[in-house]
């Protein structure tokens, strides 16, 4: 199946923002706090750079493969990227951003948390890993959010001990079934 761009005509459409008459794109879309880009078949994170005020970003039910290009994010508060492709944890630093779902995704080793400093609540759940593997976490990048994270689930990845989490000492609830 083939993938998509993200581009100004989908961005445009992706708001229920209601752009003035006059208004420019650009200042249109630096106004934008919510982006609806769910099942669009995109197959990268790029094209949001004029989406300065974005707040939460719907993006889930894509071909995304990386969390990249967020270098404009920075007041995202919600991302929404289940599933998806995703390998990993993203690259560069979204500052911001409090909740961070990435569930049905392709992500076997859970690091980089330095990248989301503010992070509150993360959603791991289900990912398509090989079987009779399990979804593995960098201790130290856990320690790295020890203070924010207060919701984690890791449900239906195979886990047999939670001790890595033993260090998110804000840790309020967790979701580990299967």
């Amino acid at each position: 199946m083939k993938t998509r761009s993200i581009g100004n005509e989908l961005l445009l459409k992706a708001t229920s923002l209601a752009r003035g008459r006059s208004e420019s794109t650009e200042a249109f879309l630096g106004r934008v706090t919510h982006l609806h880009l769910q099942n669009k078949r995109i197959g990268s994170i790029s094209g949001l750079d004029l989406c300065s005020s974005l707040k939460v970003l719907y993006l889930y039910d894509n071909k995304i493969q990386h969390i990249e290009n967020m270098e404009f994010a920075k007041i995202l508060s919600y991302l929404y990227v289940q599933n998806n492709e995703i390998t990993s944890l993203p690259e560069v630093e979204i500052p911001s951003v409090k909740k961070l779902y990435l569930d049905e995704n392709r992500i076997e080793f859970v690091d980089k948390l330095e990248n989301t400093p503010m992070l509150e609540e993360l959603y791991l759940a289900r990912q398509n890993i090989p079987r009779f593997s399990s979804l593995e976490f960098d201790v130290a990048s856990l320690q790295q959010v020890a203070e924010t994270l207060s919701v984690v689930d890791v449900s239906g990845n195979g886990i047999t001990t939670l001790v890595p989490l033993g260090c998110l000492y804000n840790l309020r609830r967790i979701f580990a079934q299967d």
